[in-house]
């Protein structure tokens, strides 16, 4: 049974890529997302981009309490909650200068000329803001510096909490602006205030293959399954049995990307994992695959969209709610172009 509907939709609005669900303890939904000002078409480095959130009470039905956690970046935006209680969203961020100061940008990786507004962009790196209060307020962002060897970041996964309290976080980053990028991650032992000891997880990997906007799940054996976005062929997977010190070889997957948006994983209740994708080839739309040997093979494919209008879509997100159906959350848009949000509330079969 799949039940789909409208999340979030707003004239003005360009919501998406990316957005990410969390669900509290209580069954309540958080979903972060990146919302810009609607300029009859699509772009990801635009000035107005921020990180909205919205909640639900009744399992993705109806959202409401829109705050906005990041007002200066929602680009890879993502959201995690600790053991503690401890929201972390985590986001990649432009810096825009007017187009005849475009030589101040010089050094900074991703930059570019938006001609048509009159200003130059280019990379500001990753930010993160917390909340000890359910995602009602939210702390200023502040900026996660690059290691001395890796001086081009950008981040599109939630950070993984261990069993002892320390956290990864999953980037794409490169040894020089312009070299290949990498999958990696970096560690914090104090919850998020602090980043380092950066680790390269692909570069065992061929040289003309970029990795891009890696996630991270943790299998109930204690292994961490990582798996990346490629611009062409199938996604590819890691493994770390060291709690990310050291990872396996970077392996192919067969499940077809071609830039298709990143993979979603999730550990179910019964153990199992859930990667759910856009699919960015016809017919368009967002598909979920399901693996019962902690990521090694994916036997099942399920359909929940193949009605898309174009590649544009996708970007999911899934939670497995308390009556353990499934809510899958994507960016999305009919005939008059506009981004916006809409779910698939569905079951597994059996």
């Amino acid at each position: 049974m799949h039940d789909t509907g409208i999340v979030y939709r707003n004239e003005d609005s360009y919501c998406g890529p990316i957005s990410m669900l969390e669900q509290l303890p209580d069954g309540e939904l958080l979903l972060v997302f990146r919302e810009a000002r609607w300029r009859g078409t699509a772009t990801h480095m635009e000035p107005t981009t921020r990180t909205s959130l919205l909640r639900s009470r009744d399992g993705g039905n109806n959202w409401f309490s829109q705050v906005t956690p990041d007002p200066a970046g929602g680009n890879g935006t993502a959201i995690a909650r600790l053991s503690d209680g401890t929201l972390l969203v985590n986001a990649y961020h432009y810096l825009f200068v007017p187009l005849a100061d475009k030589d101040s940008l010089a050094g900074r990786a991703r930059q570019r000329a938006i001609e048509w507004f009159g200003m130059a962009g280019a990379s500001d790196g990753i930010y993160m803001v917390r909340s000890d209060t359910e995602g009602y307020t939210w702390s200023a962002p502040r900026h996660i510096k690059e290691p001395p060897d890796w001086p081009d970041m950008a981040c599109h996964g939630a950070v993984l909490e261990l069993p002892d309290g320390q956290l990864l976080l999953p980037v794409t980053g490169s040894r020089d602006i312009d070299a290949q990028e990498h999958g990696m991650v970096l560690r914090s032992h104090d919850q998020g205030e602090t980043w380092g000891e950066a680790v390269g997880i692909t570069e065992d990997a061929p040289v003309d293959i970029d990795f891009h906007e890696t996630r991270l799940v943790l299998c109930p054996s204690g292994r961490i399954l990582a798996m990346h976005r490629t611009p062409r062929g199938n996604y590819y997977r890691n493994v770390s049995t060291d709690a990310g010190h050291t990872w396996s070889e970077t392996v192919e997957t067969p499940i077809w990307c071609g830039a298709s948006s990143p993979p979603d994983l999730k550990l179910l209740s019964d153990g199992r994992l859930l990667l759910t994708r856009g699919y960015r080839r016809e017919p368009f739309g967002v598909r979920a695959y399901l693996s019962e040997n902690e990521g090694d093979t994916w036997p099942t494919e399920f359909i929940l969209r193949d009605d898309g209008l174009d590649r544009d879509v996708g970007y999911p997100s899934t939670v497995e709610l308390k009556d353990k159906r499934l809510l899958t959350v994507y960016y999305w848009h009919n005939e008059n172009q506009i981004r916006h949000l809409q779910r698939t509330i569905w079951e597994l079969p059996g």
